[in-house]
């Protein structure tokens, strides 16, 4: 039994510019257009197209009058087409990888990591079993598919670029980028991605799982997520240094607050100056006088005081309180 590398519904041009949405299925070397409604495809061919001896290209709009045509190129064309680009490229991909030699394909089975085989336009077109049960696709879903489908949406913009880089020889020497991965079912895990060139312009690329993102609670974040876990950790680190410096600081104004008696109080005050206070040394110089710190001998309260001398003129020093 023939192995099934994509099938689906294509519209196919008949004459003039009638379209009919027909069945068509891609083995190896063949592509096979069901006769038949769109609702209940008849089991019966209407034409097999041998891609081995045809080329495919994408079909310009003044031929076809229909975005998204393909044309498949042996003696006559003969014309498809899909709803959006992404499912052309996925087609013309498929369609390339069912003309050649698929051994090489087959041959990735062999090998126990998961491996996958891309077109320039990164269209998977190789995806061994390994690689099934890693990601929990089958080939049939796979197939054709753009490889960002297998990491998340950063990565994918990344990768395009990273792929180009490496066909144009930019970075053959750096072949190896952590990724997030993406399963079908939407989980997440941290990969490392290894890229070489392969026979006919393809690129194989095999991961190695690194581990999962997750929380510590079992559930998985993805690559937002885990930068906004980050940058919390950042903030919270950030808010515990502020609460020491607080505290610090709030020690050091109890450590230095000085309890001042009730102004209202003057009796403690009253008194000769030479039996209230004892001087202790100089902090600063004043008007008229320098200034001392002093300790009132009844309240044992640090004061700052002024030693006047005898020659201090008494009605200036009487302006100045």
């Amino acid at each position: 039994m023939e192995e099934v590398l994509k099938q689906g519904f294509l519209e196919k041009k008949g004459r003039g510019d009638k379209w009919k949405k027909k069945l068509c299925v891609i083995t190896e070397g063949f592509l096979t257009v069901y006769s038949g409604k769109l609702t209940s495809p008849s089991k019966k061919w209407q034409m097999r197209i041998k891609l081995k001896r045809c080329m495919v290209q994408e079909a310009p709009f003044r031929v076809t009058k229909k975005a998204n045509a393909f044309a498949l190129l042996s003696g006559k064309a003969t014309f498809f087409r899909t709803e959006t680009k992404e499912e052309m490229d996925q087609w013309i991909a498929v369609i390339v990888m069912g003309g050649t030699d698929l051994s090489a394909y087959k041959a990735l089975e062999v090998i126990g990591d998961p491996v996958i085989v891309l077109a320039k336009t990164n269209n998977i077109l190789g995806f061994n079993g390994a690689s099934e049960k890693l990601f929990k696709y089958s080939k049939s879903e796979i197939i054709g598919k753009v490889v960002g489908v297998l990491m998340d949406s950063t990565d994918a913009l990344k990768h395009e670029e990273y792929v180009k880089d490496y066909i144009n020889g930019k970075n053959k020497s750096n072949v190896n980028r952590t990724i997030t991965a993406i399963t079908k079912n939407g989980e997440k895990f941290r990969a490392c991605m290894s890229i070489g060139e392969m026979g006919g312009g393809n690129i194989v690329a095999t991961f190695k799982v690194l581990g999962a993102l997750t929380t510590g609670r079992g559930d998985l974040l993805d690559s937002d997520s885990v930068a906004q876990l980050e940058e919390f950790k950042k903030l919270k680190s950030k808010l515990q240094r502020l609460e020491m410096d607080n505290f610090a600081l709030k020690t050091e104004n109890e450590m230095l607050k000085v309890e001042i008696p009730d102004q209202g109080d003057t009796d403690v005050f009253k008194g000769d100056p030479e039996e209230l206070f004892i001087p202790q040394e100089k902090i600063g110089c004043g008007s008229f006088a320098s200034v001392h710190r002093a300790i009132h001998r009844t309240t044992k309260h640090e004061v700052a005081i002024k030693i006047l001398t005898e020659r201090v003129d008494h009605n200036s020093l009487v302006s100045e309180i």
